[in-house]
């Protein structure tokens, strides 16, 4: 399911931070979120194959919290654009140390480019969206496989192993397919995007297969 995001105003509290109040970013969250996986618990009857024609993403960034949620983007390497394809992933139960964000997505190349949060001040509701960034990694997520992204410490190669996920995932007997780090396919220089910018197809992409500097 491709999922589309609405046209509502956001404001930038901080460098980093993006702030929309009550329904245009709510709104945003609830539409990506139709899109994610909320149906199987990740427990010990979780099961996942390398039969699957669904790639299993298995997410660790340090910076995100538990209860908060990830969005990734599918990327046009070639037409460096975003595809307008996102994915939202939420934390799966079970899965507690470390804190793994999961689902189960179409193949293809992705970027992780927002995490939200929710808050709340008296009787009003904040959404609290921080964009990734300045360089976004672009990785690639094959079918019946769990893909490790390690955000920030991907590496370049085939078949690199994840020996942190693959450990966890032996108490997990029907998870079955291969383990292993999503391949790094390049990065995404994203200094001067803003954070709508990030969920713009139409955006150009300034993509390069080596580390940019980041200042």
């Amino acid at each position: 399911m491709n999922c589309i995001r609405p046209d509502c105003g956001i404001r930038q509290d901080k460098p980093g931070r993006w702030v929309g109040k009550s329904f245009c970013l709510t709104l945003f969250l609830v539409l990506l979120s139709g899109c994610a996986l909320t149906s199987q618990n990740f427990d010990k009857n979780y099961t996942y194959g390398s039969d699957n024609p669904k790639g299993l993403v298995a997410l660790l960034d340090i910076r995100i919290k538990s209860d908060a949620t990830v969005v990734l983007q599918e990327v046009d390497i070639v037409n460096r654009r975003f595809t307008g394809r996102s994915e939202v992933l939420t934390r799966l139960n079970s899965v507690r140390t470390p804190a793994y964000h999961m689902k189960q997505i179409v193949p293809g190349n992705y970027a992780m480019v927002l995490i939200g949060t929710y808050s709340t001040l008296g009787t009003v509701k904040y959404v609290l969206n921080r964009c990734n960034g300045p360089i976004l990694e672009i990785f690639s997520v094959k079918k019946g496989r769990v893909n490790s992204v390690e955000v920030g410490k991907l590496k370049p190669g085939n078949n690199m192993p994840s020996p942190a996920l693959s450990r966890i995932l032996k108490d997990y007997p029907k998870v079955t397919a291969p383990i292993g780090q999503a391949k790094l396919k390049g990065y995404i220089d994203a200094r001067g995007l803003e954070c709508r910018e990030m969920t713009n197809s139409k955006e150009k992409l300034r993509i390069t297969k080596q580390k940019p500097f980041s200042n």
